[in-house]
């Protein structure tokens, strides 16, 4: 209820008040019971008795007002915890929010636009071209089993379940681009075990990539390489594509998403394209071998 100096004045004032009390009624107490004592033992002995109460006096108080302190202190330090506790609480809260409208644009939100664009492309063609209309319906079944298995490996990560293998996630993206005739060459053998959720996050960032340099890049050959360098993992993706301006506003939520999911690595991403240059992605993530991740 009090401040520190408000405690320090209020038993400095109750001293003064019980030694002056003290002090006061001795003599009249004393001479009841021991009357031989004439006045300089009487004042003599008074002294001796007033150092005994106020050392008595001193000692109490500041152990009461120490244990007050530190009874205080454990009291803002639970009030503290608590509010950190329902800070952390909220902030997982919105975080968690944030990876799951990640994990919906990554997985699925190229998935079922291409899903989207091919049914659209097979209404439009039923009445005219049966057979490039039957070719799109063929395109979006494998694109609704493309969700399917998206769903399935975002339930997986979800649930922390073990056997996440970056290369096999991988496989099928790549098909994808060789089928389209881009020369692709992956080696990501010398890239360390990670943890499940460490290996997820890597392959969103790469699957965004690829999906990126298939829709916008118009590029012949794609590289992906990883290694370990002085303790940081790096992942490097370079295509030989068309290339973008950075300078230049983009639409949508890729580039910031693999970013974001760099961030949440402790790692950062960097950017190298130009015009009719192609583009690099490296992947810097931090990797103490001693350490699990």
């Amino acid at each position: 209820m009090l401040s520190r100096r408000e405690v320090i004045l209020t038993n400095i004032m109750g001293g003064v008040v019980w030694l002056t009390s003290f002090a006061w009624l001795y003599p009249s107490l004393i001479q009841r019971k021991l009357p031989e004592f004439d006045s300089v033992t009487l004042q003599s002995n008074l002294y001796i008795t007033l150092l005994h109460a106020l050392l008595y006096y001193a000692s109490a108080s500041i152990f009461v007002v120490l244990l007050g302190f530190v009874i205080v202190a454990e009291r803002e330090s639970r009030q503290q915890a608590e509010a950190l506790s329902q800070e952390v609480e909220v902030l997982g809260a919105k975080l968690e929010r944030l990876r799951i409208a990640r994990e919906i644009h990554d997985s699925l939100g190229h998935t079922l636009t291409s899903l989207g664009v091919q049914l659209e492309v097979a209404q439009k063609l039923r009445y005219r071209d049966l057979a490039k209309s039957f070719h799109s319906v063929d395109n979006a079944a494998l694109l609704a089993s493309q969700c399917l298995e998206d769903v399935r490996q975002l339930v997986q990560t979800m649930r922390w379940q073990s056997g996440f293998n970056l290369n096999e996630a991988l496989r099928e993206q790549v098909e994808q681009m060789r089928q389209q005739g881009i020369v692709t060459q992956i080696d990501l053998r010398s890239l360390p075990a990670l943890s499940l959720q460490s290996s997820y996050q890597l392959y969103c960032i790469l699957k965004e990539g690829l999906i990126n340099i298939q829709k916008h890049a118009l590029a012949t050959q794609v590289k992906l390489r990883g290694v370990v360098d002085s303790g940081t993992i790096v992942v490097t993706l370079q295509d030989n594509g068309q290339g973008f301006d950075l300078e230049q506003p983009l639409t949508g939520w890729g580039l910031q998403g693999m970013r974001e999911r760099a961030e949440l690595l402790s790692g950062t991403l960097k950017i190298s394209t130009g015009s009719d240059q192609g583009t690099q992605i490296k992947i810097l993530i931090p990797y103490d071998p001693s350490a699990r991740r």
